[in-house]
C-alpha cells in the first residue's frame, strides 16, 4: 500500500473494517443447520469466480458469481450469504493471489452492500412473501442497493488510488450495472423456484445455459453497412441495393439512375495538409452528398475518394440536376482543417448514367456511369458527364435547366402521384431485409414506389389482416366467463419489453424478437383476451422502437392476433384447458403452437410483400423466412417454461425468462460493440492494403504499356498495334461472355503477344521486299521467344500459352507447335483472330489496308479454317452491334499525329 495516498489508504483500511464488523455481527445470526448448504453454494460461487467469463476486452469479465450470491440471498438468508461471499472470495484468493489488501477490500464491499440490501429487504417485505409485489419490489430494490454500494465503493477506491472519477473508470456505465444487477435477480428468482420446486430448476437450465453461450462465444457481427470514416453507406450496401432496385425497375419499367462522384486530386490534399485533413473533406463531401439527395435515395462511399448515388424513379435530366446541384455546393464550400490557418477548397467530377432497361445489368450500369465519371476528368475535372457514345457533359454551354420544368417533364421520370401506404419522410414499404418477431413490419428506407392499384391491393390486404381477427375475438371474448387480468398485464408486459428491446441477429439481415414466447404462452394460459391483449402490446412494443406509423401498427396487431387465435384454436380442439395436460403434452402443444403462429405470421407478411414487390410468395418465403423454422420450433420449450414458472410462482415466474432476455440482450449488444469497433479497425487497415494493391495494380498497368509501347515503337507504322489488338481481343472476349477476370488476361495478352519481336533482327522485321524462306522462320520464331521472355515474369506466367500460340489456326496449319482446335487455348484463339483484323486494317510498307467489309468478309472465308467459327462469329456480332468505325487504321492515325507534329514519314 506504500504507492496509495494516505487518504487512499484510509478508505481501504476503513472499508475492510467495516466489513470485518459486519461479519462478526451477522455470525452471531447463522443458523448451524444451514451451515453445510452454506459450504456447497460457497464451493459453487468460488468455482465461477476462478472460472470467470471474459468480457469484451481483455481486462472485463462477467463476475457469475452474483447469480450464486441471489440465490443464497433468497435460500439462506443475509448471515449465510456474508459466509458464502467469505469462502468464495478466499478460495480466489489463494488461486490467483491478490495483493492482500485488494482482496480484502473487495470482500468488504460484497459484505457492506450485502448488508445494506438485506436491511432494505427486510424493511420493505418483513414477512419475506415473494409471491406478493411488495415482495417482488423488496427484491428489485434491495439487489439494485447492492449493485450501486458496489459499484460506488469500486469506483471510490479507483478514483482515490488511479485518481480516475466516475466517468473515466466506467463503474456506473449501463452495461456493467445491468450485467451484476440482472445476474443478482436471476439469482433471487432461482432461489424462490427452488424453494418452491426444486425440481424445475432443470427447466431453469435452459435460459441458463442460452446465457452463458452467448457471454462465452457471441455471434459476430453481420458485414456493417456503414463507411466508418464517412457515415454514410458503404460499397457492399450500395451494391445491395442496386441489385434491389435493378430488378424493380426492369419489372414495373420505371426510370433509376446513378451518380458517381470523385474528389478531383485528393492526393495533393493529404500531401499538402496531412491525411487526417483528407478525412476531413471526405466527412464533409459525404454530408453535402447526404444533403444533397431526397430521403430514399442511397449515398454510399464507394471506393478511396469515390462516390455512388442511387436515385430511384429518377431520369437522366433530373439525375444530371441533383448531380450539378452538389457539385456547385462542393465548390463554394470551404473545409476548416487544424493543419491549415485558410481553409480548403476542393471539386469534385461526376458521372450520370440512366439505366438502359434492355441491356444494363449492375455491373454496366456502374460502367457507364464510370465512363461519363472519367471523361469529366479528362475534360478538366469539376464538371458533370452524362454516359452514352460521346459522353458529354451535362449542360454544355448553357445553365441548368429549371427544376419545375423537369418534374413536369416526362412521365417516366416522375413516381405516381399517390399518397403512400406506410409514409414517413418519403414512401416507405415493407423491409424485406428485416422483420422483428413473431413477424412484424419496421419502418426501412424505400425502394419502390408502388402504382396506384397496387396500393389499393395492399391498403385492402392490411384491412382484412386487421378486421378478421378483431371480429373473430370479439365473439371469443363475450363468450368467455372469467378472465385473469393480473396474469394478462404480467404477460403483455414482457411481450412489451420483449419487442422493444429487441436486437438484430446476424442471419439473413433479419431480426426475431423472443415476444413470440409470452404472445404464445399467454394465450394458451388467458384464451381470447389473452392473445388479444399480448398482440396489442407486441405491437406497440415494435411501434415504438420502430417508430411505425398507424397502419403499420395495425397490420402487426392483426399479424400477432392471428397467430395467437390458431394457437387457442389447437388447445380448444384439444377438448382440455392447456394446464390440466401432462407435461409431455403440454411440451409439444407448446411446439405445435408456435409452429401454427410461425407459419401464419409468416404467410401473411409474405402476402403483403408479394403484392408490393410482385414476387411470387413461394419465392419470398423460401428466401426470407424459410430458415427460420428451427428457430421457431425451438421456442416450444421456452414457452412450455414460461406458463410453467408462472403457475408456480406467478410474477417471479415471469422473472425468470424475462432477466435472462434482458441479460442476452446487454451482453449480446457489448460484443455488438466491441465487434465494430474490430471491424471498424481491420476495415481500415483493409483500406489500407487495398489502397496500397492498387497503386501496385497502377504500377503494374503502367510497367505493361511501356513494355506493349517498347515493342511498336520499334516501328512507326505499328505504334499502336498491340493497343488495337488488346482493345479488339476484349471485344470478342465480352460478346463471347467471357468471366471478367479470362477477359483481363485477354487484354494484358493482346497488348504483349508481340513481344518476341524484340529478338527478331529489324532487317528481317521491317524488310520491305518479300522475305526468303529462312527470313520467315526467323519471324516465325517471335511467338516462341515471347513465351521464354515472359516465363522470368511470375505474375505473367498465365500469359505464356497466349503468346506463344496467338499464330496457332484452327485447322492445325499454324506455328509454333501446329495445334488445332480445341487445342489451342481459347484466349490465344481470340487473340490470333484480332491480330489478324488488326493486320488487315492497317497499312504496311508492303500493302494496303483492307476496308471493313473486306476484313469481314476475309474472317467469315476464313472461319473454320484459321479461325474459330465461335470466335470469327463473335467479332461478326461486335462490328453488326458497334459500327465499323470499331476498326481502326493504327498506321494512319499515327502518320496524322506525326504530320500535326510537324514530322514526315516517308514510305520505305
Amino acid at each position: 500500500m506504500k504507492d496509495l495516498s494516505s487518504l487512499a489508504k484510509t478508505y481501504i483500511l476503513t472499508s475492510i473494517v467495516a466489513g470485518i464488523g459486519i461479519l462478526a455481527w451477522e455470525a452471531t445470526l447463522l443458523p448451524e443447520e444451514i451451515v453445510w448448504e452454506m459450504f456447497v453454494l460457497a464451493a459453487i460461487a468460488s468455482a465461477a469466480l476462478i472460472l470467470k467469463v471474459q468480457g469484451a476486452t481483455e481486462t472485463s469479465h462477467y463476475n457469475i458469481s452474483f447469480l450464486v450470491f441471489g440465490f443464497s440471498f433468497i435460500f439462506l438468508g443475509t448471515p449465510a450469504t456474508l459466509g458464502v461471499i467469505l469462502i468464495a472470495n478466499l478460495i480466489e484468493w489463494l488461486r490467483h493471489r491478490y495483493v492482500w489488501y485488494i482482496q480484502c477490500f473487495n470482500i468488504a464491499t460484497y459484505l457492506i452492500a450485502l448488508t445494506a440490501a438485506g436491511g432494505i429487504f427486510y424493511l420493505l417485505s418483513p414477512e419475506n412473501d415473494l409471491s406478493s409485489i411488495f415482495g417482488v419490489l423488496a427484491i428489485m430494490v434491495s439487489m439494485a442497493v447492492f449493485t450501486l454500494i458496489n459499484h460506488l465503493m469500486i469506483g471510490l477506491v479507483i478514483w482515490l488510488a488511479r485518481g480516475q472519477n466516475f466517468r473515466q473508470s466506467g463503474v456506473f456505465n449501463t452495461l456493467p450495472l445491468m450485467i451484476d444487477f440482472t445476474m443478482l435477480i436471476m439469482g433471487t428468482t432461482l432461489g424462490w423456484i427452488w424453494i418452491n420446486m426444486p425440481a424445475a430448476i432443470l427447466l431453469v437450465t435452459v435460459p441458463l445455459y442460452l446465457i452463458f453461450s452467448t457471454l462465452r462465444m457471441p455471434a459476430l457481427e453481420r458485414k456493417t453497412e456503414i463507411d466508418p470514416k464517412t457515415g454514410i453507406y458503404n460499397a457492399r450496401f450500395f451494391n445491395e441495393a442496386l441489385a434491389e432496385e435493378l430488378d424493380r425497375a426492369k419489372r414495373f419499367n420505371r426510370p433509376l439512375s446513378i451518380i458517381m462522384g470523385d474528389m478531383d486530386l485528393l492526393r495533393n490534399v493529404n500531401n499538402t495538409y496531412g491525411h487526417l485533413a483528407g478525412d476531413v473533406v471526405l466527412k464533409g463531401i459525404a454530408g453535402i452528398l447526404q444533403e444533397g439527395v431526397r430521403d430514399y435515395d442511397i449515398v454510399a462511399r464507394f471506393g478511396g475518394e469515390e462516390f455512388a448515388i442511387l436515385l430511384p424513379e429518377t431520369g437522366i435530366e433530373k439525375a444530371c440536376l441533383i448531380a450539378e446541384e452538389i457539385r456547385q455546393t462542393i465548390e463554394d464550400t470551404a473545409f476548416n482543417i487544424s493543419t491549415s490557418i485558410d481553409p480548403i477548397r476542393v471539386t469534385m467530377s461526376f458521372g450520370v448514367a440512366s439505366l438502359d432497361h434492355q441491356r444494363d445489368d449492375a455491373e454496366s450500369f456502374i460502367h457507364q456511369a464510370d465512363i461519363a465519371l472519367y471523361k469529366a476528368k479528362e475534360n478538366g475535372r469539376n464538371q458533370t458527364c452524362v454516359s452514352g457514345k460521346a459522353a458529354a457533359p451535362a449542360y454544355p454551354g448553357q445553365d441548368p435547366p429549371d427544376e419545375h420544368h423537369l418534374l413536369e417533364g416526362s412521365a417516366a421520370d416522375q413516381p405516381d402521384d399517390a399518397t403512400e401506404l406506410f409514409e414517413q419522410s418519403g414512401s416507405n414499404q415493407y423491409d424485406q431485409r428485416r422483420g422483428t418477431g413473431p413477424l412484424s413490419m419496421k419502418t426501412a428506407t424505400p425502394s419502390a414506389v408502388e402504382s396506384t392499384s397496387s396500393r389499393r391491393f395492399v391498403n385492402f390486404y392490411v384491412a382484412l389482416v386487421f378486421l378478421i381477427p378483431v371480429f373473430i375475438s370479439a365473439y371469443l371474448i363475450s363468450i368467455e366467463s372469467t378472465f385473469l387480468w393480473t396474469g394478462i398485464i404480467l404477460f403483455a408486459l414482457f411481450a412489451f419489453t420483449a419487442e422493444v428491446i429487441s436486437i438484430e441477429i446476424y442471419v439473413k439481415e433479419t431480426s426475431v424478437s423472443t415476444s413470440v414466447i409470452p404472445l404464445v404462452a399467454g394465450t394458451l394460459l388467458f384464451g381470447p383476451l389473452g392473445a388479444v391483449a399480448l398482440a396489442a402490446s407486441a405491437s406497440l412494443g415494435a411501434a415504438i422502437k420502430n417508430k411505425s406509423p398507424l397502419n403499420r401498427f395495425l397490420f402487426n396487431f392483426g399479424n400477432f392476433t392471428f397467430g395467437n387465435l390458431i394457437a387457442y384454436a389447437l388447445i380448444s380442439l384439444s377438448g382440455k384447458p392447456f394446464s390440466s395436460w401432462p407435461e409431455l403434452i403440454r411440451v409439444l402443444l407448446a411446439t405445435i403452437s408456435v409452429g401454427l403462429v410461425y407459419i401464419t405470421t409468416t404467410f401473411l407478411v409474405t402476402g403483403v410483400i408479394s403484392l408490393q414487390s410482385g414476387q411470387s410468395r413461394r419465392q419470398i418465403w423460401q428466401e426470407r423466412y424459410r430458415w427460420l423454422a428451427p428457430y421457431y420450433l425451438s421456442m416450444g420449450i421456452a414457452i412450455y417454461i414460461l406458463v410453467f414458472s408462472y403457475e408456480i410462482a406467478g410474477l417471479m415466474g415471469i422473472l425468470v425468462l424475462l432477466v435472462p432476455l434482458m441479460m442476452l440482450r446487454f451482453s449480446q449488444k457489448q460484443y455488438i460493440d466491441h465487434t465494430r469497433e474490430l471491424v471498424n479497425k481491420l476495415r481500415e487497415k483493409n483500406k489500407e492494403l487495398t489502397d496500397y494493391a492498387q497503386e501496385v495494380t497502377l504500377l503494374n498497368e503502367e510497367m505493361l504499356l511501356t513494355l506493349a509501347n517498347s515493342i511498336d515503337l520499334r516501328d512507326p507504322y505499328v505504334m499502336e498495334h498491340s493497343r488495337n489488338v488488346s482493345r479488339y481481343a476484349v471485344l470478342i472476349a465480352r460478346e463471347l461472355g467471357l468471366p471478367e477476370e479470362q477477359v483481363e488476361t485477354v487484354r494484358k495478352a493482346g497488348l504483349l503477344h508481340d513481344i518476341g519481336k524484340l529478338g527478331i533482327p529489324e532487317s528481317v522485321l521491317f524488310k520491305p521486299a518479300r522475305l526468303t524462306n529462312h527470313e520467315y522462320e526467323l519471324v516465325k520464331r517471335h511467338a516462341e521467344i515471347g513465351a521464354e521472355l515472359i516465363e522470368g515474369c511470375h505474375s505473367l506466367h498465365h500469359l505464356i500459352p497466349i503468346v506463344r500460340h496467338h499464330h496457332e489456326q484452327y485447322l492445325g496449319q499454324g506455328y509454333p507447335d501446329g495445334l488445332h482446335g480445341e487445342q489451342i487455348p481459347i484466349e490465344a484463339r481470340i487473340v490470333g483472330l484480332a491480330d489478324a483484323v488488326e493486320a488487315m486494317a492497317s497499312d504496311r510498307p508492303y500493302s494496303q489496308a483492307k476496308t471493313p467489309q473486306e476484313i469481314l468478309s476475309e474472317v467469315v472465308n476464313q472461319s473454320g479454317r484459321q479461325f474459330d467459327p465461335a470466335v470469327s462469329a463473335a467479332f461478326c456480332r461486335v462490328i453488326e452491334n458497334e459500327g465499323t468505325a470499331v476498326i481502326v487504321n493504327s498506321a494512319r492515325a499515327v502518320r496524322g499525329r506525326q504530320l500535326v507534329n510537324g514530322q514526315v514519314v516517308g514510305a520505305r
